[in-house]
């Protein structure tokens, strides 16, 4: 069986930590073009986004439940080749999302005072975007794991070459 090249869909699948780029961009590109835009909603704005966050969070819940609990024997190898790296994703999801609920909150006691509050608004919201992002890519491939493992018998996994026999 030919292996696939390690390729840039693995390489932010291994490591969420490069979540913080687009974050980092979007609160430098905010501070450069739009800092002294003046928005009246911002308090609103901060709450929408703390329980659009907790929903996020919620979802992840779901989500690492199915991943963790599932007894499918392709997710149980999944789990069992690929534990640090699916580890380190749900460390990641559930910290910065858990964060991106709360900072919204704190935001709300800084608004008025400075260039804080949107800052983390903008911070938040592109975490935000990232997290959800990475569970449903989870939810997907743990979806699509089940799928296989209900319509192929645990045989056929992992996928091997039988040689052709002799007559």
């Amino acid at each position: 069986m030919a292996t696939r090249e390690y390729g840039l869909r693995d390489l932010v699948v291994e490591h969420p930590g490069l979540d913080h780029l687009p974050a980092i961009l979007a609160v430098g590109t905010w501070a450069l073009l739009m800092r002294d835009l003046e928005v009246s909603n911002v308090p609103e704005f901060l709450v929408g986004l703390a329980t659009v966050s907790a929903l996020v969070l919620a979802a992840a819940a779901f989500v690492c439940t199915l991943t963790y609990q599932s007894s499918a024997q392709r997710v149980v190898d999944l789990r069992i080749a690929f534990g640090v790296q699916i580890q380190r994703n749900w460390v990641s999801i559930f910290a910065i999302t858990f964060v991106a609920a709360v900072a919204p909150l704190v935001a709300l006691l800084l608004v008025g005072t400075g260039p804080v509050g949107p800052a983390i608004a903008v911070w938040a919201s592109a975490m935000l975007v990232m997290k959800a992002g990475r569970t449903l890519y989870w939810l997907r491939a743990m979806v699509f794991t089940q799928y296989l493992d209900d319509v192929r018998p645990a045989q056929s996994w992992p996928p091997t070459r039988e040689e052709p026999r002799s007559a």
